[in-house]
């Protein structure tokens, strides 16, 4: 962990290099809208942001182009697959170019640059779990998509060490969860203040208001990753077990199931699949006692049906999220998710929860 007296060495860096960013006439020609949306300094940041995203599956797709498009320094995309027309699903729109056997973060970096030239995009075509800690100090933030829960939390844990951004996701069919440690996190929030005109006068005019706009600062305190997927809720009492969103352990029950099997449920193996996760759930009801006193399960059975498939709606929405928290992150604008966003698709519904 960065010491006090690096990380204020650090800020004066970031600082400095982010005043000395310039945008061409092209690139605020290009990023007229989201200037006006976030203002300059936050486009400056993004500007000398480098990212990197592990992962081209559907869900790392769609961050990779939000990101692409949104102007950051760079994308660094990192993937071991090898390109096959038949199991893209997705991340298609990326890997249309790709020729069978080829690298599909090399075939994404094409489709990127076509995206949105003024970002620098990069492959690599290592696995992740063979990555040391200097590779990931170069990024500024790094978000990881399909892997497992350990390697989610080694990963957390190096950034950690280097003051490192994190974020993760996976979707398994309608569901998706993004789990997020921006550490100390310190984001200006834009405050719209109504003052009313009191003054005395005909009741029957309108009075006047006054909309002035005050700019707050606030820290959001992350915790590791880790802390969210062995949370305990063991202690929980029969009313706030009843206020419990059981989605939550839906995402739970598969990214166990992600861990064990080093994949997320398929269709040829469905049946065997249905039993392991039904056996999974039930195990995690025992673990956080989430069954009392005879009532139903707390967790749905029969889940793995609703699971092996990449659905481009889901990607698509889970995919916004992550970029969206990625701009928080990386620009100090508006107040981030902290620290797990979870999304029903069967129910179509999110939730956020702070779990510590």
């Amino acid at each position: 962990m960065a010491t006090d007296s690096q990380s204020s060495l650090d800020t004066r860096e970031v600082t400095t290099s982010i005043s000395q960013v310039q945008f061409s006439q092209a690139e605020a020609e290009v990023y007229d809208r989201q200037i006006r949306l976030w203002g300059v300094e936050a486009q400056k940041r993004l500007r000398s942001a480098r990212v990197l995203v592990s992962g081209v599956c559907g869900l790392g797709a769609e961050i990779i182009k939000n990101l692409v498009l949104a102007g950051v320094k760079s994308v660094t995309i990192l993937d071991h697959e090898s390109y096959d027309p038949e199991s893209v699903s997705g991340a298609g729109f990326l890997l249309y170019h790709g020729e069978t056997g080829e690298n599909i973060a090399k075939v994404a970096v094409t489709r990127c640059q076509e995206l949105n030239p003024m970002v620098s995009v990069e492959a690599q075509q290592d696995r992740l779990d063979t990555k040391s800690n200097e590779f990931f100090s170069q990024f500024d933030i790094v978000c990881v998509t399909n892997a497992n829960k350990s390697e989610l939390i080694r990963v957390n844990q190096i950034c950690r060490s280097l003051n490192v951004k994190f974020l993760c996701g996976d979707t398994f069919g309608f569901y998706g969860f993004m789990a997020s440690d921006l550490l100390n996190h310190s984001y200006n929030e834009e405050v719209l203040k109504v003052k009313a005109d009191t003054s005395l006068g005909n009741e029957r005019k309108r009075r006047k208001m006054e909309n002035e706009k005050f700019v707050e600062i606030h820290e959001e305190q992350f915790t590791p990753i880790s802390n969210i997927f062995n949370h305990s809720w063991e202690h929980l009492t029969n009313k706030q077990i009843l206020r419990l969103n059981y989605s939550v352990f839906i995402l739970l029950a598969l990214i166990e199931f992600k861990e064990q099997k080093n994949r997320g449920p398929k269709y040829e193996t469905l049946e065997s699949d249905s039993t392991e996760l039904d056996e999974i759930a039930t195990q995690l009801e025992k673990k956080h006692n989430l069954v009392r006193e005879g009532k139903q399960k707390f967790i749905p059975r029969g889940l793995a049906k609703y699971t092996p498939m990449d659905l481009s709606p889901i990607c698509a929405i889970l995919g916004g999220v992550i970029a969206q928290e990625v701009i928080k992150g990386l620009s100090g604008k508006d107040q981030p998710l902290n620290n797990l966003f979870v999304y029903n698709g069967i129910d179509s519904n999110a939730i956020v929860e702070k779990i510590s």
